[in-house]
């Protein structure tokens, strides 16, 4: 049991998290629109400025510009007003943000902060910038989140800490710098030639999971003042070997499967282990097929527990369960593959896009399964759809920034329409088990910055937006869902009791 003083410090270390993560999303968008004037444009301004007139007035790419707005919306900064779900937001600065300007300048050079990060993160030499000194704590921490979120997650990585009150030799560090930057953090002391944490840094390691997804998208993050300007999208271009520029796949699946093992396995497996349990075994599934599989936690810890926890585990002799993996990205589908071999869960890998769900059916059936057969699951997977430009057959609703490849703007309708549409594709491909869907989601911007210092909703965002991921609020996601004819036969939602609302949601879908 924690002491109060040991709550207090829990509670400032995730603060000092947060705050880093904050920084890490805004800092390049900031310095970019510094640069170009945005704002003095805005700190001049005696009435709300018009999103796509600034966009016009400094040459940036309107999509992109108002995902800048949403970040600082999240971060308190800014206000959008107008007609925001449609494409018209007209945006002010706060008093906080305000004040806030006075100290905008410090956020020059941010880039080259998370250049450093990447060159820190895969062991080259870093040039490393000093924090002025004299910052208010959150621009310092925003300024020191490039930095602190790759060593936090080299060293969690490493399990070089496995044991938290270990002393460790700095020379096993990942990268020789990190010593050093640990003790700025406060989160370690030098012994001699070895390397302690304090208690700040052991509760900070606890937290280190939560760099592993805008650390993923450094790349991008790199990139963003080239894409506001127009002159690149976000470095989509893959290798042979199938890795993307914008993104480090393997750790973006490393964290989708530690969200999914820390968060959604119980409630998963409350939705779908009864229907081999309390079903007749002929009216059970064949196979449940995941797309989206990313590196095989769903489908691995799903199949242990039919085995270990249903009646059909005791049967799979004479009633096989087939565990199906359908992946998009070459280095997931080789990591699913080896994950699944590894556990010797029986089944099969295959390319397919969650986009055309008509193609992974005939794939499915040509391996002897029909539609009656199967259970679909996946996670995080319709919001990482490719836009198919879907025209908007009424007004949206959610209030976030979304723009298409190369930063142009996307409404709300267009979004929603889009989901609509892939929704009604998977329809199409339902059997009577149906679909279960696993989904993160934004929320009301003044529900996060009543909870500045304790919630990641800008880095999601910032990372989400300029990677063409479409986030919307939980409502929104399910009023597509039913326009789609889609009907909902159990569920789960979580993240209210923390942030007001809704932040992932469990469906299971019926026709």
């Amino acid at each position: 049991m924690t002491t109060p003083d040991q709550q207090e410090l829990i509670a400032a270390t995730w603060q000092q998290v947060c705050f880093h993560l904050d920084g890490l999303a805004i800092g390049t968008s900031v310095e970019t629109l510094n640069d170009l004037g945005g704002f003095s444009q805005l700190a001049g301004a005696n009435h709300p400025v018009a999103v796509s007139d600034m966009s016009d007035a400094l040459g940036v790419q309107p999509g992109y510009l108002n995902l800048v707005f949403r970040l600082l919306e999240l971060q308190g900064y800014a206000a959008r007003t107008g007609d925001v779900a449609g494409g018209n937001a007209l945006v002010t600065m706060t008093s906080a943000g305000h004040e806030w300007l006075t100290h905008i300048d410090v956020y020059s050079g941010f880039r080259d902060r998370v250049v450093a990060a990447k060159a820190l993160m895969s062991g080259q030499d870093a040039n490393l910038s000093e924090v002025a000194a004299g910052l208010p704590d959150r621009i310092r921490c925003h300024l020191e989140g490039p930095v602190a979120a790759v060593t936090l997650t080299a060293l969690s990585r490493s399990e070089l800490f496995v044991d938290a009150a270990e002393t460790v030799d700095r020379n096993t560090l990942p990268h020789p710098r990190m010593a050093e930057i640990l003790v700025g953090l406060g989160w370690a002391g030098l012994q001699g030639g070895g390397v302690e944490l304090t208690d700040a840094g052991r509760f900070a390691l606890s937290f280190a999971a939560q760099y592993y997804y805008p650390v993923s998208y450094l790349p991008t993050l790199a990139a963003v003042p080239a894409m506001l300007k127009g002159m690149e999208t976000a470095l989509v271009d893959r290798e042979e070997d199938g890795r993307e520029g914008h993104v480090d796949r393997e750790l973006d699946i490393a964290f989708s499967g530690i969200v999914f093992a820390r968060t959604c396995r119980d409630p998963l497996f409350d939705l779908v282990l009864p229907l081999f349990d309390d079903v007749a075994l002929d009216d059970q599934p064949r196979a449940i097929v995941d797309c989206g599989g990313g590196d095989g936690t769903l489908l691995c810890e799903l199949y242990q527990a039919v085995v270990a926890r249903t009646s059909r585990g005791a049967v799979l002799d004479a009633h096989p369960l087939t565990m199906i993996g359908v992946e998009y990205n070459p280095v997931a589908e080789r990591t699913l593959r080896a994950r699944m071999e590894a556990l010797d869960v029986p089944g099969l890998v295959f390319a397919g896009d969650v986009g055309d769900p008509a193609a992974i059916t005939g794939r499915l059936a040509a391996e002897g399964f029909v539609r009656d057969d199967v259970l679909h699951v996946s996670k995080s997977v319709f919001h990482n759809r490719t836009y198919a430009d879907t025209p908007a057959g009424m007004a949206g609703a959610s209030l976030g920034a979304f723009s298409a490849p190369g930063g142009g703007l996307l409404t709300a309708g267009e979004i929603e329409a889009d989901l609509e549409a892939l929704f009604g594709l998977w329809r199409a491909e339902m059997g009577r088990h149906g679909m279960v869907v696993i989904e993160a989601h934004i929320i009301e911007a003044a529900l996060a910055t009543e909870r500045l210092g304790r919630n990641v909703m800008t880095s999601l965002e910032a990372s989400h937006g300029y990677s063409h991921q479409y986030l919307i609020e939980i409502d929104a996601h399910r009023g597509a869902s039913r326009r789609a004819g889609l009907k909902v036969i159990g569920s789960h939602d979580f993240g209210a009791p923390f942030l007001g609302a809704p932040i992932m949601s469990i469906d299971h879908y019926a026709v």
